[in-house]
């Protein structure tokens, strides 16, 4: 994965959220199949998804389990790029898999959720996943510096009345913000 993007806005008790994964292929030599799974809760719907391969938009269709599968192994085995995506509602994820990205080629993924809030100590909580952040070591790489990537997200959130209480991480910062505090945007790079 070369770039992570997130930008989302919360009105309401609802968050909606655009997720980019740019993958780039490093190796000179042999394509590559990129798996991606992240939680995908009950109250979660994905509201779109499309693949960007080299300037050309893959129109994503929603079919059978069966008859999907049968396609994506069919693309990957005339020589073409193909992406599939499955969520699992016993397990409450998404499973992305991009197939038969070529050496040297990228392909950015994106991903439009909506989600209903948490409410947690009476404050609604917007908790963005660590399965966006991108974890090699799962797959036993020991030295991550070899796998440099982008992440930046950007939170925007509008309410109807006064913010009274706003907690962000460490690493972000408020970027904008409204004398009636009813508007605040938050980036972290």
């Amino acid at each position: 994965m070369s770039k992570v993007d997130i930008k989302s806005e919360l009105r309401g008790a609802t968050a909606s959220t655009n997720v980019e994964l740019t993958y780039t292929n490093p190796n000179a030599e042999n394509a590559l199949e990129c798996t991606y799974v992240f939680p995908m809760e009950k109250t979660t719907l994905l509201a779109k998804f499309e693949a960007i391969i080299d300037d050309k938009t893959v129109e994503t269709k929603v079919m059978r389990k069966e008859k999907a599968q049968e396609r994506y192994e069919d693309a990957i085995a005339g020589g073409n790029a193909a992406v599939i995506a499955e969520r699992k509602k016993k397990d409450e994820t998404m499973t992305i898999k991009l197939g038969n990205l070529l050496p040297g080629q990228s392909a950015t993924l994106k991903i439009h959720i909506v989600s209903q809030l948490e409410v947690i100590g009476g404050h609604y909580a917007f908790i963005l996943p660590v399965s966006f952040y991108p974890d090699y070591s799962k797959h036993g790489v020991r030295n991550k510096n070899n796998f440099d990537y982008q992440f930046g997200y950007e939170v925007q959130i509008v309410a109807d009345g006064r913010i009274s209480n706003l907690s962000i991480p460490e690493n972000a910062e408020v970027v904008e913000s409204d004398e009636m505090k009813s508007h605040v945007t938050i980036r972290s790079e």
